[in-house]
């Protein structure tokens, strides 16, 4: 989901340099023209939303926040709370129960990315970074009160309660904002591009890293006073910390150089090397209580223990293979230290035993669904938190929480044996197998590399999986791998069963073909040309047709089961007319579901933030149902008429309806029970599967912001077996058009071209440092 996120992201930079230079050039050479995206006259749309970090089902299409990255967090000793910070949103922990007891909001409402935190321990107001602003937040009511224009992105930040300044790690600046009228007092420059901050309570100094100068610089108030030269060339210094307890030191880890340096006051003091192998160490901590340093271990998935006495290497904690851990903070009340990272959750870490005390869900990335056809339960891929969540097709609540391992993928259900089935989109990849009726795992089916979709024979009960790394399809029978069946170099993403003529379809990503097997011998029977990255694929019992998403083309490709023909094509979602052309590859379709029942094609646009409907019967799209933000998965629970829409990044399913429905409570809430597996696994795609629906694409780690409830702790408790629903809704659709705009006139001057051209290579520059992934924080935990 990575590259839809940040296409996404993109697309808007150069949205706005298309439209700005519209106006200046004065020639109406650049529209923005919609395909087919029809007045919402058909009755359905989203009637509810679950936001699965607090498993509350609100009326309507609410826009929730998610986070896949913690990127800093920091302990507020005024409140007692730990905050982690990262898209879109702060959570905010409750360090004795370590549970999520609220979230404070970003401001952004195109790229909101939360770097870095900071404790004004004098007034109690929280500093947090996001994009050039930095924001102040009242910690007892949760409020931003202000917001500071800076020049740069901010990296971290700390305070010094000597002179009341709150400084800001920026590019190759810090920002010296006056905290009693919080503006800007100065930019001091560094020799290096800044990383790490941490104030020195003995000396009041300020300890900056630059990265790609091997120095770290020491101001104090607002003058550069000393610049202390760590390890060799390129050692990449990064996090800093101060520890008050044995001597005093600053801690420095050297990412590229497996070392932590140590710093007095005279310059470098010592060098540490943590002696695991590879390591990359990034965030640095220090626990006076514990008379101990943590460290950050990116590369080995771990925190590396250093005791301050005698800047000594002690047993290192180990996170697990999946976590990566970006960032840390400790708790200085009772010792305890906290580790955010990539998965988005938070590890608690016993200070006193060293030890994982549990972990705290903090975001949530939904990518895939299916619906158990026996009871009309829904399972949600995670992708974040490696999770697959049960939802009741009865209270649309979840149920159930299982842990998966990895980075679940794609999800489909095996009425046959009752068995759910998990993609694991890694290398080695794997299929995990769990029985629905107990929702335990059975099964560790090992695949092709890089599992992306999944599809189930009904009548024999394999299970097809597009093993979109290996360019095969895997067959799965019961717990068993029992065939791979080689498609060339096509990179297969989705498959789909025709349970008419037992053909399964497989989407050729590469090769712009949908590949027909015969299952009955697993045998390949040829290919079906389509348009442009087919992803998503559904079979349509009621007509024959499979349905295919091809994200490139903006189109929706039909193919005739009968007959195995390309018949026509749908146009859904967006494109640009205008210098640029048709920019179709940021914002095509991905996920695709069908209800025959009622004969609707549903498919989701991520970067328009809807879904499609598409009348099956004319072929046409009769509305555009807007849902939450980055819709990928979508799927049909026959038992009670409602479509389950995926939203990866905001954290929420989008419950489509008739606008007839009655719409449950805003605010009902339910706990979870939380099942544990011991399998292996990982994942990094996308999915969308009914019973016969799968789309597939890379993971998302990327962000943005939103305006209702955030992040919750998925450790809470209790709750009852999914339960069986057997109502029914008849969905129906009233057909409107839309007339394209016209194409936009021929024409214009060599210096209009010539100043296009210096503008898209300073859009180009502009996005690729705008998409650079963020740098974590280090972070410094109050003096």
């Amino acid at each position: 989901m990575t590259h839809l996120i940040l296409r996404k992201y993109a697309l808007i930079l150069v949205v706005i340099c298309i439209l700005s230079l519209s106006i200046v050039a004065g020639s109406g050479r650049i529209q923005t023209a919609y395909s087919n995206l029809a007045p919402q006259s058909d009755p359905l749309q989203v009637v509810n939303t679950l936001d699965l970090q607090n498993n509350t089902l609100y009326s309507g299409n609410v826009i929730t926040s998610s986070t896949e990255l913690v990127l800093s967090m920091v302990y507020d000793p005024v409140t007692g709370d730990i905050y982690a910070a990262g898209e879109g949103a702060i959570a905010v922990i409750n360090p004795t129960t370590n549970q999520v007891t609220g979230y404070i909001a970003g401001t952004s409402t195109i790229f909101s990315i939360i770097n870095a935190l900071g404790v004004n321990t004098y007034s109690g107001n929280l500093y947090a970074a996001e994009g050039t602003s930095v924001l102040v937040i009242n910690t007892v009511t949760n409020q931003i009160i202000d917001n500071i224009t800076i020049g740069h992105s901010a990296s971290a930040l700390t305070f010094d309660p000597a002179n009341n300044y709150t400084y800001v790690a920026a590019g190759y600046n810090v920002t010296v904002i006056n905290a009693l009228t919080n503006t800007v007092v100065q930019n001091v420059t560094i020799g290096g591009y800044t990383e790490g901050i941490a104030y020195d309570s003995a000396t009041n100094g300020i300890y900056v890293s630059g990265s790609n100068s091997n120095n770290v610089s020491v101001i104090l108030g607002t003058t550069v006073v000393q610049n202390v030269t760590v390890g060799t060339a390129y050692n990449d210094p990064w996090g800093v910390a101060y520890d008050p307890d044995g001597g005093g030191y600053i801690y420095v880890t050297d990412q590229a150089s497996d070392n932590v340096s140590v710093i007095n006051g005279a310059g470098l003091y010592t060098t540490i090397h943590l002696g695991n192998p590879s390591a990359c160490p990034e965030a640095v901590t220090a626990d006076p209580l514990e008379k101990e340093v943590f460290v950050a271990d990116l590369c080995n998935s771990a925190i590396d223990v250093i005791y301050d006495a005698t800047n000594s290497v002690l047993p290192t904690i180990s996170l697990g293979n999946s976590f990566e851990p970006f960032v840390l903070g400790v708790d200085e009340s009772n010792g305890n230290v906290y580790v955010g990272g990539e998965r988005g959750s938070v590890v608690a870490i016993n200070g006193a035993t060293d030890s994982i005390e549990g972990e705290i869900l903090v975001g949530t990335a939904p990518i895939g669904l299916t619906t158990d056809t026996q009871n009309g339960n829904i399972y949600v891929v995670d992708g974040a938190s490696d999770i697959l969540q049960v939802i009741s097709g009865t209270t649309n609540l979840i149920t159930d929480t299982i842990s998966i391992g990895l980075n679940p993928e794609a999800v489909a259900y095996d009425p046959s044996n009752n068995n759910v089935y998990v993609a694991d989109n890694t290398y080695p990849g794997h299929v995990i197998v769990i029985y629905a009726p107990t929702d335990e795992m059975i099964g560790n089916v090992s695949v092709g590399d890089g599992p992306a979709g999944l599809a189930v024979d009904s009548s024999n009960g394999n299970v097809y999986v597009a093993d979109q790394g290996a360019d095969n399809v895997s067959v799965i029978s019961g717990i068993t791998d029992i065939d791979n069946i080689s498609l060339g170099t096509t990179s297969p993403a989705g498959v789909a069963y025709d349970s008419s003529t037992g053909y399964v379809y497989a989407t050729d990503s590469n090769s712009n073909n949908v590949t027909v097997i015969v299952s009955a011998t697993n045998t390949v029977w040829g290919s079906i040309p389509v348009g442009k990255e087919p992803y998503g694929i559904a079979y349509d019992s009621s007509n024959n047709n499979l349905y295919v998403a091809d994200e490139d083309s903006n189109n929706v490709s039909i193919i005739n089961g009968a007959t195995n023909s390309f018949t026509e094509n749908i146009q859904v979602g967006e494109y640009l007319l205008g210098i640029f052309g048709n920019v179709s590859d940021f914002i095509g379709p991905f996920g695709i579901a069908v209800d025959s029942s009622n004969n609707i094609v549903y498919v989701t646009l991520p970067f328009l933030d809807n879904v499609s409907v598409i009348n099956a019967g004319t072929n046409t799209v009769e509305a555009n149902i807007s849902t939450g933000s980055i819709p990928t998965g979508v799927t049909v629970d026959s038992f009670n008429g409602y479509e389950y829409v995926a939203n990866d990044l905001s954290g929420s399913i989008s419950i489509i309806g008739e606008s007839s429905a009655t719409a449950t409570t805003t605010t009902t809430s339910s706990s979870t029970t939380t099942t544990t597996s011991s399998s292996t696994s990982s994942s990094s795609s996308s999915s969308s599967s009914s019973s016969s629906t799968t789309s597939s694409s890379s993971p998302s780690t990327s962000s943005t912001s939103s305006t209702s409830s955030f992040l919750t702790s998925s450790s809470t408790t209790s709750s009852s077996s999914p339960s069986t629903s057997s109502t029914s809704s008849t969905s129906s659709s009233s057909s409107s058009t839309v007339t394209r705009p016209p194409p936009p006139s021929s024409g214009g001057n060599f210096l209009l071209y010539a100043i296009v051209a210096v503008v898209v290579v300073v859009v180009v520059a502009g996005a690729l440092f705008f998409l650079r992934r963020p740098k974590p924080s280090t972070v410094v935990v109050g003096p």
